[in-house]
């Protein structure tokens, strides 16, 4: 914070830092911090910094995340990091990815990265390459939707009908016609079953998903680019 100083009978207007010379030769630098802000939680334990009013702290905050910790520089200003600083606790988790087939075919699947406890909430799964000359009977995109995760509840769709998840498919029924298939998804992915279409463990699961329309002449076409997002609920 610059400030209004008075030197040897002399005034100076918006100083916010002085440099002075040192017994024995060199320079010494000075910088008012008085308009400091950051705490010691703010700053990354085994560094340190300067209260407003003066005092060398060390900060003990924790981090986390990838995104970086507050410091100061040696001249007494607050460097935020440019990444906005840790991720929340409690956060989105998510996985993306490519995937180019070597052949025409109706299935496949992807498998996660990392370990998970819960299948994805939430999967977007598209046809990336961005021309137009896919053959009829292409897949262009694959849904999947989990309501249990994301609102804590199955959809109740009617008396005799109870929802978990939702699959959804698109694909290109003629040269000019494109037509979205869903499916319902009636049990839990606490089920271990896989054997049809209203299984969760039948689209997804921990380790892997499987984009698929559910029916033997869609294809997802080799040579086409596809691009993939998962989203796993908060855990908190």
């Amino acid at each position: 914070m610059s400030q209004n100083i008075s030197l040897w009978g002399a005034t100076y207007s918006d100083v916010p830092s002085v440099v002075l010379p040192k017994s024995g030769g060199g320079t010494a630098s000075f910088t008012d911090v008085t308009d400091t802000t950051a705490v010691a939680s703010d700053v990354l334990s085994g560094k340190y910094f300067y209260l407003a009013d003066g005092t060398k702290t060390a900060g003990t905050g924790t981090g986390g995340g990838g995104g970086g910790s507050v410091t100061q520089d040696q001249d007494g200003f607050i460097i935020l990091p440019p990444t906005g600083g840790s991720t929340p606790s409690g956060g989105l988790e998510y996985e993306t990815g490519t995937w180019t087939p070597n052949s025409d075919t109706t299935s496949t699947t992807i498998s996660f990265m990392d370990t998970h406890t819960n299948p994805p909430m939430s999967i977007t799964f598209y046809d990336a390459t961005g021309t137009t000359d896919a053959p009829s009977g292409s897949c262009f995109g694959f849904s999947w939707i989990d309501f249990y995760q994301v609102g804590g509840q199955a959809m109740v769709a009617s008396s005799s009908s109870t929802e978990w998840a939702r699959a959804v498919c698109i694909a290109k029924t003629s040269d000019t016609a494109i037509t979205v298939w869903t499916y319902p998804v009636n049990y839990p992915y606490s089920n271990t079953s896989s054997s049809s279409s209203t299984y969760y463990r039948y689209w997804v699961t921990e380790s892997n998903f499987k984009p698929y329309a559910n029916n033997a002449s869609r294809y997802w076409r080799s040579g086409r680019t596809y691009k993939w997002i998962a989203v796993w609920a908060p855990t908190t």
